[in-house]
């Protein structure tokens, strides 16, 4: 089995499998390379699994474009991706459209700033409303573009969210909202915190499940 293996001054000997199936092993700088042969052979199984899974979802993700007549997120519904001859870019309560004119190559950008658009003025609706309601203070929202996190809070309270987010449902969009804002009170994630938070969403480990599963969702294309 091919792999790449990294020593390092580590303790521990560890298997990861990247985005596009490789294996990489990661082990102590003086282990013995048979030891290491046999930790692989022993999780065989588990790495081939995990290697299908990940190349079928690395080849939908480059397989993966935006084209009209294609569903698009926004709030958790699907809505078509559609041209328009007679309006301008954008999202009604019917669907998103594209000005006839817009090149392909200019088709991701172009739904993107839709989105941000969209994030913008209902994320920020939600934080100004939560504040107002558990008089909670923050100094500055804002939309950005991070894959990795739904959003952020500073050390001077500035929150920012992915555009990303919203393509959730309401009560996905709702618990990162408030986990942000709870930040505001709690800058880390101790016990404190998520008694704070359940305060003001008692549900929130519900909305944090189904936000992990549609977060795998979206990785499993090339949002």
């Amino acid at each position: 089995m091919n792999y790449t293996l990294i020593r390092s001054r580590r303790k521990t000997l560890t298997l990861q499998i990247k985005p596009d199936g490789s294996l990489l092993v990661r082990c102590p700088l003086r282990l013995n390379l048979r030891e290491v042969e046999r930790f692989i052979q022993a999780k065989q199984h588990w790495i081939v699994a995990k290697q299908q899974l990940l190349r079928e979802n690395f080849e939908k993700r480059q397989a993966f474009r935006l084209h009209p007549g294609m569903e698009l997120r926004y709030l958790g519904r699907t809505y078509p991706l559609r041209l328009s001859e007679n309006r301008k870019s954008g999202f009604d309560a019917r669907g998103f459209y594209l000005g006839n004119k817009i090149p392909e190559e200019k088709i991701r950008a172009t739904v993107v700033k839709i989105y941000k658009e969209l994030a913008t003025t209902h994320i920020t609706a939600k934080v100004e409303h939560y504040a107002r309601l558990y008089k909670l203070k923050y100094t500055d929202v804002r939309i950005g573009s991070a894959k990795t996190r739904w959003g952020s809070c500073s050390s001077k309270n500035r929150l920012i969210f992915s555009w990303r987010l919203i393509m959730a449902d309401e009560l996905c969009v709702d618990y990162v909202v408030l986990h942000e804002l709870a930040h505001t009170l709690e800058h880390n994630h101790s016990h404190q915190f998520w008694t704070k938070l359940g305060r003001m969403m008692p549900n929130y480990p519900e909305a944090r499940r189904q936000l992990r599963i549609f977060g795998r969702q979206l990785q499993a294309e090339d949002w």
